[in-house]
């Protein structure tokens, strides 16, 4: 079924002016976020991993509506990593979109987006020619990552100045939003004539190249990363719609060694906002108890699982791993190990998106699957039993340094019904490549048993799942399983998910995949670990956002600061 729907993406402006009101925004001041320790990170085409170094110098396709979120409607809370559907974004440099079929997009570019008024692109206007040459140039681009040769797959051909048609080669409704439309930054194509000099900040601070709220000011790799507003900006303010963006002078992204160094500075006010990855459950205490003026929301929730390798014994029985998953009593270490600050089932779809098939619903509709999220080590040994394995068996969890602690307690559960588990640590970036390296698969002299992994990016429904956990993806850790009933039958749904454009019947396909994944258990359930933004209270126009995706910092341009209430609770001027 195909379809034809004009998003305006100016809409519902008559609500959003009924509660701006209550909200008196004012011009100044420097706010400071918590970053992530990357270096020297400015080419383009390396958006997805230079997420805050970006988000404020570059405009995206689309962004977060925040008259959705707390402050307008309440229907997202844009506070979780990647956790927004397709109604809670609005047009950026889209002024708006149509999808006539499942393969097909058409793009309205908005006008009146200048370049910063700098060489090489010197202010000129941004046009829908300059977002097809950019799309072409980084796709193109090995250190493009996901998105490398994107532009063999995904055509797009600028129609005029401001029209672009997109097609598909294959149906992916669901995918393309999930990623080719988030991740991609839109600078000058020109930026190509100076490629080779922008691993240099003082370039990048030079350089006319970006159409974003904030300017490069200063860097210091793995310190500080200093902006100032960009005077020529083209936004407004989506509440109140006249006034100029963005409201503060400018931004420090500050990069953090360790927790502690990081939760001293939120408790002394030096620093503003904190969202990347937030707090743990037990940080979050520790803070309120202090600081209680400081406001929090729950952030992003780290899915974790472990793929297990279901096409080698003894994991390629079925009854093995829900034996596994009867065997974990998941209340006791929700409500003891973490405090009630997790979730579970964690996958395949992370436990904190609003369309999230938890226990409730199993419980009512597949109370089979709910089982396995209940504590029954007696039929987990019975189960174990059946499949030939009385006794028990050995087996091998790899796992980084940094969740080895998580996974130490899911390894406590499994031996008490005899599956022995050894820990295999190492860094996270060799982990990854360990369970998946490629499309060659895994390495049965490295990895034959568990592999620790995340839920990763949770968009978009279960776009990322069919996107980077289907058999063909890059993060699959299942092992050689293509071809099997279970597979093609995972195939088959995947495709028909990603060619239906009608809700209703994309719903029902969804739910049908997310349950074939629970039956099929190639990932044993762990927990999904819930995190915290907080931020000052001065802090106004900011209710939490935050997460993985590019735009998350460029919401700044709509947060400011109350210099009387900074200066009265910490002492600190506006611009400090």
């Amino acid at each position: 079924m195909s379809f034809k729907k004009w998003i305006t993406l100016l809409a519902g402006l008559t609500l959003v002016g009924a509660l701006s009101h209550v909200y008196a925004q004012s011009y100044g001041g420097y706010i400071n976020v918590a970053g992530r320790n990357v270096a020297a990170c400015w080419q383009p085409v390396h958006v997805s991993v230079c997420i805050e170094k970006f988000g404020l110098l570059t405009d995206f396709l689309l962004e977060s509506d925040l008259t959705k979120g707390p402050r307008g409607t309440g229907e997202f809370t844009f506070a979780n990593q990647s956790n927004y559907s397709l109604n809670g974004l609005r047009g950026s440099l889209l002024e708006s979109w149509e999808q006539p079929t499942a393969q097909n997009l058409v793009f309205k570019v908005r006008k009146g987006v200048h370049f910063h008024n700098k060489p090489p692109a010197n202010g000129r206007e941004l046009n829908a020619r300059d977002i097809v040459r950019d799309w072409e140039i980084l796709t193109a681009d090995t250190r493009a990552g996901g998105l490398y040769e994107a532009h063999k797959r995904i055509k797009w051909t600028a129609r005029d100045d401001w029209t672009i048609d997109v097609e598909m080669d294959a149906p992916d409704v669901p995918g393309i939003w999930a990623q080719d439309l988030l991740l991609i930054a839109i600078p000058a194509p020109e930026w190509k004539e100076i490629e080779d000099k922008m691993d240099d900040w003082q370039t990048v601070k030079n350089s006319g190249i970006f159409t974003g709220p904030f300017m490069l000011e200063d860097h210091v790799d793995l310190s500080v990363t200093t902006y100032i507003k960009n005077p020529d900006y083209w936004g407004k303010d989506v509440f109140n719609t006249d006034d100029q963006v963005p409201y503060v002078d400018g931004m420090r992204i500050v990069d953090f060694a360790d927790a502690a160094t990081k939760m001293a500075a939120l408790r002394s006010g030096k620093l503003d906002i904190l969202s990347m990855f937030g707090l743990s459950g037990e940080e979050k205490d520790a803070v309120e108890k202090t600081n209680p003026e400081i406001k929090f929301v729950p952030g992003f929730v780290m899915g974790l699982f472990t793929w297990v390798r279901a096409d080698l014994a003894p994991w390629n029985d079925v009854r093995v791993r829900y034996a596994a998953h009867m065997a974990i009593n998941y209340e006791e270490v929700r409500d003891d190990f973490y405090k009630g600050n997790a979730c579970f089932p964690s996958f395949p779809q992370s436990c904190s998106v609003a369309e999230h098939l938890g226990m409730d619903w199993l419980k009512k509709y597949r109370p089979d699957l709910a089982k396995l999220f209940e504590y029954h080590p007696d039929e987990a040994k019975k189960l174990l039993a059946d499949a030939g394995y009385p006794n028990g068996f050995d087996t091998e969890l790899i796992v980084s340094h940094d969740w080895a602690e998580h996974f130490e307690l899911m390894t406590t559960y499994l031996e008490e019904v005899g599956i022995r588990v050894k820990l295999k640590t190492m860094e996270q970036t060799m982990m990854y490549s360990s369970i998946h390296p490629g499309p060659e698969g895994p390495d049965d002299k490295v990895y034959t048993g568990m592999g620790a992994h995340d839920t990763g990016c949770n968009n978009l429904n279960m776009a990322c799942l069919s996107k980077w956990h289907g058999a063909d993806a890059p993060f699959f850790g299942a092992g050689f399983v293509k071809g099997t009933i279970a597979d093609n039958k995972m195939r088959a749904l995947q495709n028909a998910y990603k060619s239906e454009t009608d809700p209703i019947e994309s719903k029902r396909i969804w739910t049908e995949l997310y349950l074939h994944w629970l039956e099929l258990a190639w990932g044993i359930n762990w927990m999904g670990v819930n995190t915290y933004n907080h931020w000052q209270p001065w802090v106004k126009g900011y209710e939490g956002a935050g997460g993985y995706e590019s735009p998350r910092l460029n919401l700044v341009k709509y947060y400011w600061i109350d210099a009387d209430m900074k200066k009265q609770m910490s002492g600190r001027d506006p611009n400090e």
